[in-house]
């Protein structure tokens, strides 16, 4: 703590390092091999003591592999963090989807995969049969993708592998679900058809 109401200038100051926490590793894609350049993120978990002052004074905290898929967190305060590693690139979207793997200060053989994104596609409907031309898909979590199709048609990519619910929403239409869809690396599910029923109204004065 530094006083400057007493004084305007302090000489002399010390600061001494002492978080020495080292986090270390190695990217593979999905057969196994190293992935050079690829992007590396270390969060510290938010629920533990003094997390969030750390994320405040550090930042981010992310870096590139080098060229044999190696990365290395130096200086980090002991404790539990969030890995997750993607391709140079990849949408924010399918970062934000991607749970990573979690590892404490010490771990130096962290193995993160990167696997080929992959989508779902389908068709809504009516209880009539008639294509439903606008609505919105969320899969997994928001955001929604918007959608006007004449032929009630839509696909979503860039999804990490993996097991989502598909929820459909469109006015006047009570929402339509379809749970545990399995996505596939690098392949896009068809989950069918699904179907929309007219949900009922209030008015009044």
């Amino acid at each position: 703590t530094v006083n400057l109401e007493e004084k305007r200038k302090v000489e002399g100051l010390q600061l001494k390092l002492t978080q020495q926490g080292i986090i270390g590793g190695v990217v593979v894609d999905g057969e196994g091999q190293p992935v050079p350049e690829a992007q590396v993120s270390a969060l510290p978990d938010i629920f533990a003591k003094g997390a969030l002052k750390q994320l405040y004074m550090r930042g981010l905290g992310g870096q590139l592999t080098d060229g044999g898929g190696k990365f290395k967190f130096t200086g980090l305060p002991d404790g539990t963090y969030r890995l997750r590693a993607s391709r140079a690139g990849v949408s924010a979207r399918m970062y934000r989807l991607n749970k990573g793997k979690e590892a404490r200060t010490g771990d130096r053989n962290v193995k993160l995969e990167i696997k080929d994104p992959g989508g779902v596609k389908g068709l809504v409907q009516d209880q009539n049969g008639a294509p439903v031309t606008r609505f919105s898909v969320t899969v997994g979590e928001p955001p929604a993708t918007p959608v006007i199709n004449e032929e009630g048609t839509f696909t979503v990519r860039a999804l990490p592998p993996g097991k989502y619910d598909v929820t459909v929403n469109a006015s006047g239409y009570a929402p339509a679900v379809q749970k545990d869809v399995t996505v596939a690396s690098g392949q896009v599910k068809d989950v069918g058809t699904l179907t929309m029923t007219r949900g009922r109204s209030v008015s009044g004065q």
